[in-house]
């Protein structure tokens, strides 16, 4: 008896042995060569928030609503190439665009820089919304909405 269970005891041994070789943590990831990082496949990489297409709807001034009309709104298109464009709509009058710069400076603060501007963006994401305060301008959110 004392010999069966020293076999089954050596055998269970060399199994899991054999099972921890066959089976390392790096099987299912790759490497990317130029950073030596490891990568797993089927990870998703966050997103940031502030990138994609978003519409005004409307704005906060001192606690108060106001919804935009139709035809005035603001338009920013933000790609993750930290560039986009900021497209002003203006009833009776003709779209304005502006190119722009964007870098995020902490978790929902971006400094976005237009020809000749430059602003401190604190931000706020719900959904399908973003809630945008310039600092220094606390009283004035503008609401927009991904696109």
């Amino acid at each position: 008896m004392k010999k069966l269970n020293h076999t089954l005891l050596k055998t269970f041994a060399v199994f899991t042995i054999l099972f921890m070789v066959a089976c390392s943590n790096d099987d299912d990831t790759t490497a990317n060569n130029d950073t030596n990082v490891i990568v797993d496949p089927e990870e998703e990489i966050p997103v940031d928030p502030f990138i994609g297409n978003w519409k005004s709807l409307g704005y906060y001034v001192n606690d108060e609503y106001f919804e935009n009309e139709d035809c005035e709104n603001v338009e920013l298109n933000i790609n993750d190439e930290n560039t986009g464009t900021m497209t002003y709509h203006d009833c009776g009058w003709e779209d304005e665009s502006e190119n722009l710069t964007w870098e995020k400076l902490e978790e929902n603060k971006y400094k976005i820089t237009i020809p000749d501007d430059t602003a401190t963006l604190n931000t706020g994401f719900e959904n399908d919304l973003m809630k945008v305060t310039v600092e220094g301008e606390e009283d004035y959110i503008e609401v927009f909405q991904r696109q």
